[in-house]
């Protein structure tokens, strides 16, 4: 998964793993018996120390196959910075961490096609947020709905 951080100024919040060339987004894998919504801000603080506060799903990618001969599912998800001050947790495998202009960003070739686009088609989605929505056939589901429209 990832985390779509923008701050008050437009500025992405963005990675550049060791060895690799480009910035992404954070993220990582989430855990066994992990919610959605707690993973991926775990996982942006452990990346950039960030804190934030999910907001909504905003985007899906599947990949087939991926390791293992298994699928991937990729999920983009929107978070609000409760922090400003990147402090990188794990150096071994973040070399960088930084706050982007999103113009900056998308224009450069640096960073790869794919996650440019991701970026650029998601930077303004609302996308679908939790819901209180609770089943009794279900009672551990963590729910994500689109909310009604404001028109």
């Amino acid at each position: 998964m990832g985390g779509l951080v923008l701050n008050d100024r437009g500025e992405l919040l963005a990675i550049r793993e060791r060895g690799s060339q480009g910035y992404k987004l954070p993220g990582g894998h989430v855990e066994l018996g992990e919610d959605l919504a707690p993973a991926v801000v775990r996982e942006v603080w452990e990346e950039t120390g960030i804190r934030s506060a999910f907001r909504s799903v905003v985007g899906l990618v599947t990949t087939h196959p991926y390791r293992f001969g298994k699928s991937n599912l990729y999920v983009v998800c929107r978070l609000d910075p409760l922090s400003a001050e990147i402090a990188i947790q794990d150096p071994e495998e973040i070399e960088d961490a930084r706050w982007l202009a999103l113009p900056e960003y998308l224009a450069d070739p640096g960073n790869s096609a794919f996650n440019r686009e991701l970026v650029r088609s998601l930077a303004q989605a609302e996308g679908l947020q939790t819901s209180a929505l609770n089943s009794e056939r279900y009672p551990k589901a963590e729910v994500f709905l689109a909310q009604p429209s404001k028109d």
